[in-house]
């Protein structure tokens, strides 16, 4: 605890310090408030000092900004017996945590209290294995992050924030250390809590080792928080608000200073190697480019409004460019010009790089006609199905930020909303399910052109072979797998040909999942899963994944990994790697979770998975970047259709999603009007109709005709009325 006393000689001097300080933050600098006014470098938090803040302070400045911290160190501070280990005290207070297994039930689209016990001892382990787990590595996290935007927020009011990114490391490397031991995953947070992306721990796979990972560091933290003197040192972070914003506001223009300068480098770079070529104009719209993205830079440095954090802020931008200089060869031949001009304009913070050896400008060439290659190659399209999203939902997600400045979907927002245009009024077509509305985007042509017309299609033609059993056991003759059974080849045939696919029409192609490979030609990766898969199916080590298992977004992320070489700039062969021209990839959990969950695509289940998917996205678009082709590529998020109003809209927490998760058998109403349906083991001319459901709850009714050959045939119009 800070003790701070003064007599009323000692006020003048504060009094011309607040008058100095207003006079700075009028003109723009971030203004510094509350006791931090009379301590110029408020102590320092440990996490045990941060844990007993927000347990002592639940509704404090700092447990308001660590929620999910504030809840975990009050839920093991809760009768958690001596020696007990995190996994075993979360089996024994699951069994009576009745709201979070009840949250854990409606996930899954199960009334809590229709239950039966089977479902309610699932969802108990599933709450003590999963959940628990899940908000612990959150936890540890929020407090991750809580340390990298006090060591921002330190550094925009012209402080050291060394000591918060002492701790920071120490936090990460407990973490580290905790992953290594539950099976892997360290190397991820190289690229997880990597900075440039907006205080989080974005990329982080939720698989199991990457969540019981982090317990290492919740332990260390609650030891901690025993062995912590006093209080707590909460005064150090009086208005944590507004130290969240200048974090955000810093973590942004560091952003911006580094994409200035790694452009300005990069024309710099390719200027002198062509002038070398004797191609003296494509050299000179390079230097044109390096003297527009040096004059931003400088004009940005330059801001008054950021003159405090100014000496940091050369400091991260001198780190980032060496940090290229050892990747990007490029890079390396155009920071030192860079550097110089820096050096020229602040040389008490920037020290100028050395120039690239001759040895390094040999490799500047070699980059220089990689990215020409690459160019010539181009242009790019990158198309991603992210299957059942609401494009509200995006925007919402977009707008929003956590209680420590973190973004949701950091990613979709860093690479597609802010580069390029959001369109708010598409529709899709009818019926509005995967497969008609997938096929529609990939032909540009609605479902009375191209004829697929539903998920699954009851054929004619091949009823002997569903005969055999049940419509459903017969997997309801999905029309990929009728194709592969019926022509041992992959051509959409019911597509008719002169309704083009894209894949036909850019060439060549690579995918991870679409529901067509006309235009494709499919191979195994190697992983040893089909990409452009033919079924619902797909092998993976000798075991089958199924389709909607979130294992299956990790598989298909994988795949989408080798369609750019996994960001490697070279083949094995050391030949320049050159991506196919249309890359298309294809995340399904987002549908599956809100057609599951009670409260559809607005539940916290939902909103779990469309932050996962844009982790994996993330690390994707990153690749693309580390290729080279960002500039070059369109990237463009689409989705088949959305799911109806969630109890968000309907202003009752309480109500149901109407998007399908109300049961309601369609069998049963046309049983009662006195239709003879389908029973097992019965033959097609035994029966009167066949009734296939779509998941945007409709239904395709087929009806045969009179006479012999009941099923032969169309109806006319009249006949389908009577």
């Amino acid at each position: 605890m800070i003790r701070i006393e003064f007599q009323i000689r000692d006020l003048l001097p504060c009094v011309l310090l607040f008058a100095a300080i207003g006079t700075v933050a009028a003109r723009g600098i971030p203004e510094m408030r509350g006791l931090e006014n009379l301590v110029a470098n408020a102590p320092h938090m440990e996490p045990g000092e941060v844990a007993r803040d927000v347990l002592n302070h639940g509704d404090g400045d700092v447990a308001t900004h660590l929620p999910t911290l504030s809840r975990t160190v009050r839920f093991y501070s809760d009768g958690r017996e001596r020696d007990e280990s995190l996994a075993e005290f979360g089996r024994r207070k699951a069994r009576h945590d009745e709201a979070g297994y009840g949250r854990v039930l409606e996930a899954h689209g199960i009334r809590p209290g229709n239950a039966t016990a089977t479902q309610k001892r699932k969802a108990i382990e599933r709450l003590s294995q999963v959940e628990y787990p899940l908000r612990d590595r959150e936890a540890i996290t929020e407090l991750l992050n809580f340390y990298l935007v006090m060591a921002l927020s330190e550094e925009a009011r012209g402080r050291t924030g060394s000591s918060y990114r002492a701790s920071y490391h120490r936090l990460r490397r407990l973490v580290s250390r905790g992953l290594d031991a539950a099976g892997g995953g360290s190397e991820l947070l190289i690229d997880g809590f990597e900075e440039g992306i907006l205080h989080g721990a974005q990329d982080l796979e939720p698989v199991e080792n990457l969540v019981m990972g982090f317990r290492t560091a919740l332990e260390d933290l609650l030891s901690a928080l025993a062995g912590a003197s006093g209080e707590s040192g909460g005064a150090a972070v009086l208005d944590l608000a507004a130290r969240v914003e200048e974090a955000a506001r810093l973590q942004e223009r560091r952003q911006r200073l580094r994409e200035l300068a790694a452009s300005a480098a990069k024309s710099r770079g390719f200027a002198a190697v062509l002038r070398g070529r004797g191609d003296s104009g494509a050299a000179a719209r390079h230097e044109a480019q390096f003297e527009r993205s040096s004059l931003e830079l400088l004009r940005l440095l330059k801001d008054p409004a950021h003159r405090l954090s100014l000496r940091h802020d050369l400091a991260d931008l001198s780190a980032h460019l060496r940090r290229l200089a050892l990747d990007r060869p490029l890079v390396k031949g155009g920071a030192e010009p860079i550097t110089s001009i820096l050096y020229r304009e602040f040389p008490r913070a920037v020290t100028p790089m050395p120039p690239p050896s001759e040895a390094e400008y040999a490799e500047t060439r070699k980059e220089v006609e990689r990215l020409l290659a690459l160019s010539a190659a181009g242009p790019y399209l990158l198309l991603i199905d992210i299957d059942g999203l609401r494009p509200d939902m995006v925007e919402q997600l977009a707008a929003q930020r956590g209680p420590l400045g973190q973004k949701p979907i950091p990613n979709l927002d860093r690479f597609v909303l802010q580069r390029g245009t959001f369109l708010r009024q598409n529709v899709t077509c009818f019926p509005s399910s995967t497969y008609p509305g997938t096929t529609t985007f990939l032909t540009g042509r609605y479902t009375k052109h191209h004829n697929i017309q539903s998920n699954t299609m009851f054929f004619k033609d091949i009823k002997d072979a569903q005969d055999q059993g049940s419509l459903s056991a017969a997997r309801k003759i999905n029309w990929v797998d009728y194709l592969g059974m019926r022509q041992s080849k992959y051509t959409a045939e019911h597509v008719p040909a002169d309704v083009p696919y894209l894949f036909e029409m850019l060439s060549p192609t690579s995918v991870t999942f679409f529901p067509t490979v006309r235009g494709v030609k499919p191979r195994f990766s190697k992983s040893g899963f089909l990409m452009g898969m033919t079924g619902v199916f797909f092998e993976h080590g000798g075991s089958y994944v199924p389709f909607g298992d979130r294992g299956f977004d990790d598989l298909l992320s994988t795949a989408a990994y080798e369609m750019v070489n996994d960001g490697q700039r070279y083949t094995k062969s050391g030949e320049t790697f050159i991506p196919p021209k249309l890359m298309t990839h294809y995340v399904s959990w987002v549908d599956h979770a809100s057609h599951g969950a009670i409260r559809g695509q607005f539940s916290h289940e939902v909103r779990r998975f469309i932050e996962y998917g844009d982790r994996l996205l993330g690390r994707f678009f990153r690749m693309i970047d580390d290729l080279g082709i960002l500039d070059e590529t369109v990237i463009a998020v689409v989705s088949d259709h959305g799911h109806l109003a969630g109890p968000a809209e309907q202003r009752d927490p309480e109500a149901p999603a109407p998007d399908g998760n109300i049961p309601f058998s369609m069998s049963k109403a046309l049983e009662e009007r006195g239709f003879q349906l389908r029973q097992k083991g019965e033959k097609f001319q035994d029966y009167d109709a066949v009734v296939i459901s779509d998941g945007e709850g409709t239904a395709r009714v087929y009806l045969p005709k009179s006479g012999t050959e009941r099923w032969g045939g169309r109806h006319t119009f009249d006949e389908l009325k009577r």
